[in-house]
Protein backbone atom coordinates (compact mmCIF):
# COMPACT_ATOMS: atom_id res chain seq x y z
CA UNK A 1 0.00 0.00 0.00
CA UNK A 2 2.94 2.22 1.04
CA UNK A 3 4.58 1.23 -2.02
CA UNK A 4 1.08 2.51 -4.72
CA UNK A 5 0.54 5.92 -2.54
CA UNK A 6 4.50 6.62 -3.41
CA UNK A 7 4.04 5.91 -6.84
CA UNK A 8 1.23 7.74 -7.12
CA UNK A 9 2.50 10.53 -5.62
CA UNK A 10 5.38 10.64 -8.19
CA UNK A 11 3.30 10.28 -11.08
CA UNK A 12 1.08 13.32 -9.63
CA UNK A 13 4.22 15.77 -9.13
CA UNK A 14 5.90 14.38 -12.20
CA UNK A 15 2.79 15.65 -14.71
CA UNK A 16 2.35 18.48 -12.42
CA UNK A 17 5.94 19.28 -13.46
CA UNK A 18 5.54 18.47 -17.17
CA UNK A 19 2.61 20.76 -17.59
CA UNK A 20 4.78 23.87 -15.40
CA UNK A 21 7.16 23.45 -18.15
CA UNK A 22 5.08 23.04 -20.96
CA UNK A 23 3.24 26.14 -19.71
CA UNK A 24 6.29 28.36 -18.83
CA UNK A 25 7.37 27.52 -22.74
CA UNK A 26 4.48 28.37 -24.14
CA UNK A 27 4.50 31.69 -22.34
CA UNK A 28 7.78 32.56 -23.49
CA UNK A 29 7.27 31.72 -26.94
CA UNK A 30 3.83 33.50 -27.23
CA UNK A 31 5.67 36.79 -25.69
CA UNK A 32 8.14 36.32 -28.86
CA UNK A 33 5.83 36.27 -31.16
CA UNK A 34 3.46 38.52 -29.75
CA UNK A 35 5.34 41.38 -27.88
CA UNK A 36 3.53 43.41 -25.28
CA UNK A 37 1.20 46.14 -26.58
CA UNK A 38 2.00 49.51 -25.18
CA UNK A 39 0.23 52.79 -25.57
CA UNK A 40 1.26 56.27 -25.88
CA UNK A 41 1.09 58.04 -22.88
CA UNK A 42 -1.90 60.44 -22.12
CA UNK A 43 0.25 62.94 -20.16
CA UNK A 44 4.00 64.01 -20.86
CA UNK A 45 5.77 66.85 -22.17
CA UNK A 46 6.72 67.40 -25.65
CA UNK A 47 8.88 69.93 -27.88
CA UNK A 48 8.27 70.77 -31.31
CA UNK A 49 10.30 72.21 -33.82
CA UNK A 50 9.11 73.09 -37.24
CA UNK A 51 9.20 75.54 -40.77
CA UNK A 52 6.61 76.92 -43.03
CA UNK A 53 5.46 80.10 -44.98
CA UNK A 54 3.85 83.09 -43.98
CA UNK A 55 1.40 84.76 -46.64
CA UNK A 56 0.66 88.28 -45.63
CA UNK A 57 0.27 90.47 -48.98
CA UNK A 58 -1.32 93.12 -48.54
CA UNK A 59 -1.13 95.34 -44.65
CA UNK A 60 -4.14 97.78 -43.89
CA UNK A 61 -0.94 100.75 -43.30
CA UNK A 62 -1.90 104.29 -42.33
CA UNK A 63 1.32 106.22 -43.49
CA UNK A 64 0.63 110.10 -42.74
CA UNK A 65 1.89 111.99 -45.48
CA UNK A 66 0.60 115.56 -45.06
CA UNK A 67 4.59 116.38 -43.81
CA UNK A 68 6.38 120.11 -44.91
CA UNK A 69 7.36 120.15 -48.27
CA UNK A 70 5.61 117.17 -49.99
CA UNK A 71 3.48 118.15 -52.99
CA UNK A 72 -0.54 118.24 -52.48
CA UNK A 73 -0.94 115.30 -55.54
CA UNK A 74 0.78 113.20 -53.19
CA UNK A 75 -0.76 113.50 -49.77
CA UNK A 76 -2.97 110.11 -50.47
CA UNK A 77 -4.81 110.35 -46.81
CA UNK A 78 -4.15 107.22 -44.26
CA UNK A 79 -4.83 104.16 -46.11
CA UNK A 80 -1.72 103.31 -47.34
CA UNK A 81 -1.48 99.46 -48.03
CA UNK A 82 2.24 98.05 -48.28
CA UNK A 83 2.37 95.03 -49.98
CA UNK A 84 4.29 91.91 -48.85
CA UNK A 85 6.08 89.50 -50.71
CA UNK A 86 5.66 85.47 -48.48
CA UNK A 87 8.27 85.10 -46.30
CA UNK A 88 9.75 81.81 -44.29
CA UNK A 89 8.83 80.61 -40.95
CA UNK A 90 10.74 78.77 -37.94
CA UNK A 91 9.40 77.79 -34.67
CA UNK A 92 9.75 76.43 -31.57
CA UNK A 93 7.37 75.27 -28.92
CA UNK A 94 7.09 73.84 -25.34
CA UNK A 95 4.35 72.00 -24.57
CA UNK A 96 2.74 69.32 -22.15
CA UNK A 97 -0.11 66.54 -23.00
CA UNK A 98 -3.32 66.87 -20.02
CA UNK A 99 -4.76 63.76 -21.51
CA UNK A 100 -5.68 61.33 -24.71
CA UNK A 101 -7.51 64.89 -26.12
CA UNK A 102 -5.95 68.01 -24.38
CA UNK A 103 -2.42 69.68 -24.67
CA UNK A 104 -0.75 73.38 -24.39
CA UNK A 105 2.12 75.01 -25.38
CA UNK A 106 4.42 77.99 -25.28
CA UNK A 107 5.36 78.54 -28.97
CA UNK A 108 7.20 81.10 -30.27
CA UNK A 109 7.87 81.71 -34.26
CA UNK A 110 9.38 84.07 -36.27
CA UNK A 111 8.99 85.33 -40.03
CA UNK A 112 10.27 88.32 -42.50
CA UNK A 113 9.39 89.48 -45.47
CA UNK A 114 10.24 92.22 -48.42
CA UNK A 115 8.53 94.69 -49.00
CA UNK A 116 6.22 94.27 -52.57
CA UNK A 117 4.70 97.25 -53.49
CA UNK A 118 4.15 100.57 -52.30
CA UNK A 119 1.12 102.18 -54.71
CA UNK A 120 2.54 105.45 -56.32
CA UNK A 121 6.06 105.62 -54.59
CA UNK A 122 9.71 103.71 -55.07
CA UNK A 123 9.98 101.21 -52.24
CA UNK A 124 12.31 99.11 -50.67
CA UNK A 125 12.85 97.16 -47.66
CA UNK A 126 11.55 94.35 -45.36
CA UNK A 127 9.75 93.44 -42.00
CA UNK A 128 10.37 91.15 -39.09
CA UNK A 129 7.91 89.54 -36.78
CA UNK A 130 8.31 87.57 -33.92
CA UNK A 131 5.01 85.70 -32.13
CA UNK A 132 5.14 84.11 -28.60
CA UNK A 133 1.76 82.71 -27.91
CA UNK A 134 -0.03 80.58 -25.46
CA UNK A 135 -1.72 78.25 -27.37
CA UNK A 136 -4.61 75.21 -26.18
CA UNK A 137 -5.47 71.96 -28.37
CA UNK A 138 -7.87 69.34 -28.87
CA UNK A 139 -7.02 66.22 -30.32
CA UNK A 140 -8.75 63.51 -31.84
CA UNK A 141 -6.69 60.54 -32.43
CA UNK A 142 -7.92 58.31 -35.43
CA UNK A 143 -7.43 54.31 -36.12
CA UNK A 144 -4.40 52.74 -34.89
CA UNK A 145 -1.22 52.35 -36.59
CA UNK A 146 -0.72 48.43 -35.14
CA UNK A 147 3.03 47.28 -34.22
CA UNK A 148 5.10 46.60 -31.19
CA UNK A 149 3.58 50.20 -29.84
CA UNK A 150 0.07 51.11 -30.13
CA UNK A 151 -0.22 54.66 -31.81
CA UNK A 152 -2.71 55.97 -33.93
CA UNK A 153 -2.79 56.61 -37.49
CA UNK A 154 -3.14 60.14 -37.24
CA UNK A 155 -4.33 62.67 -35.03
CA UNK A 156 -6.36 65.64 -36.51
CA UNK A 157 -6.69 69.14 -34.13
CA UNK A 158 -7.77 72.48 -33.21
CA UNK A 159 -5.97 74.56 -31.24
CA UNK A 160 -6.34 78.78 -30.40
CA UNK A 161 -3.71 80.81 -28.42
CA UNK A 162 -3.04 84.28 -27.24
CA UNK A 163 -0.42 86.59 -27.20
CA UNK A 164 2.36 89.18 -28.45
CA UNK A 165 3.68 89.85 -31.64
CA UNK A 166 6.85 92.29 -32.11
CA UNK A 167 7.62 93.84 -35.62
CA UNK A 168 10.44 95.63 -36.70
CA UNK A 169 9.96 97.19 -40.05
CA UNK A 170 13.01 98.95 -42.34
CA UNK A 171 11.13 99.98 -45.30
CA UNK A 172 12.45 103.44 -47.57
CA UNK A 173 9.38 105.16 -49.57
CA UNK A 174 9.69 108.05 -51.71
CA UNK A 175 6.98 110.68 -51.60
CA UNK A 176 8.63 112.60 -53.03
CA UNK A 177 11.77 112.35 -51.07
CA UNK A 178 13.22 109.43 -49.56
CA UNK A 179 11.38 108.45 -46.14
CA UNK A 180 12.01 105.88 -43.43
CA UNK A 181 9.43 103.59 -41.28
CA UNK A 182 11.47 102.33 -38.52
CA UNK A 183 11.01 101.61 -34.92
CA UNK A 184 9.73 98.34 -32.89
CA UNK A 185 6.10 97.30 -31.92
CA UNK A 186 4.83 94.74 -29.50
CA UNK A 187 0.69 94.21 -29.69
CA UNK A 188 -1.13 91.34 -28.26
CA UNK A 189 -2.51 89.08 -30.86
CA UNK A 190 -4.23 85.97 -31.29
CA UNK A 191 -4.01 82.87 -33.56
CA UNK A 192 -5.91 79.60 -34.70
CA UNK A 193 -3.89 76.53 -35.78
CA UNK A 194 -5.46 73.48 -37.11
CA UNK A 195 -4.09 70.38 -38.56
CA UNK A 196 -2.97 66.83 -38.08
CA UNK A 197 -0.29 64.82 -36.83
CA UNK A 198 0.95 61.89 -38.26
CA UNK A 199 2.54 59.66 -35.94
CA UNK A 200 6.33 58.07 -37.01
CA UNK A 201 7.37 56.19 -33.55
CA UNK A 202 5.74 55.92 -30.08
CA UNK A 203 7.28 59.31 -29.20
CA UNK A 204 7.99 61.02 -32.93
CA UNK A 205 5.29 62.60 -35.31
CA UNK A 206 5.45 64.80 -38.55
CA UNK A 207 3.05 67.75 -38.12
CA UNK A 208 1.52 69.37 -40.82
CA UNK A 209 -0.99 72.44 -40.32
CA UNK A 210 -2.38 76.02 -40.96
CA UNK A 211 -2.09 79.21 -38.97
CA UNK A 212 -4.03 82.26 -38.99
CA UNK A 213 -2.48 84.98 -37.24
CA UNK A 214 -3.70 88.56 -36.20
CA UNK A 215 -2.53 91.67 -34.53
CA UNK A 216 -3.42 95.50 -34.86
CA UNK A 217 -2.79 98.70 -33.77
CA UNK A 218 1.14 98.55 -34.40
CA UNK A 219 2.55 102.21 -33.97
CA UNK A 220 6.27 102.36 -36.05
CA UNK A 221 8.04 105.59 -36.26
CA UNK A 222 8.46 108.16 -40.13
CA UNK A 223 11.44 109.36 -40.18
CA UNK A 224 12.73 111.97 -42.95
CA UNK A 225 16.89 111.79 -42.61
CA UNK A 226 17.56 111.58 -39.15
CA UNK A 227 14.24 112.63 -37.68
CA UNK A 228 11.28 111.58 -37.04
CA UNK A 229 8.07 113.77 -38.45
CA UNK A 230 5.03 111.44 -37.57
CA UNK A 231 4.00 107.84 -37.05
CA UNK A 232 3.38 105.19 -39.32
CA UNK A 233 0.11 102.57 -37.89
CA UNK A 234 -0.16 99.38 -39.34
CA UNK A 235 -1.67 95.67 -38.98
CA UNK A 236 -0.02 91.99 -39.15
CA UNK A 237 -2.40 89.89 -40.25
CA UNK A 238 -1.35 86.49 -41.96
CA UNK A 239 -2.30 82.82 -42.97
CA UNK A 240 0.40 80.21 -42.59
CA UNK A 241 1.75 76.72 -43.63
CA UNK A 242 3.00 74.67 -41.10
CA UNK A 243 5.47 71.91 -41.55
CA UNK A 244 7.49 70.20 -38.42
CA UNK A 245 7.96 67.34 -36.02
CA UNK A 246 6.92 67.03 -32.61
CA UNK A 247 8.99 64.74 -29.88
CA UNK A 248 7.39 63.57 -26.49
CA UNK A 249 8.96 62.22 -23.56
Amino acid sequence: MRSLILMTTHLVLTLALTFAGLFMVDSANAQEEEPAVVGRPDQGAYIYVGTGFSIVSEQDTDIPLNIQGAPPSTVRGPDQDIQYEDGPVAEFALGYRWSRHFRSELNTSYRQHNVKDLPDSGHDGDIHAIAAMANVFFDYPVGSGGGEYEVPMAVPYVGVGLGVLWTKPRSEIDFPRELRIRGESVEFAWNVLLGVEIPITYNLGIEVGYRYLEARDHRWTLQDGGSAVNFVDGSYLAHEGRFGFRYGF
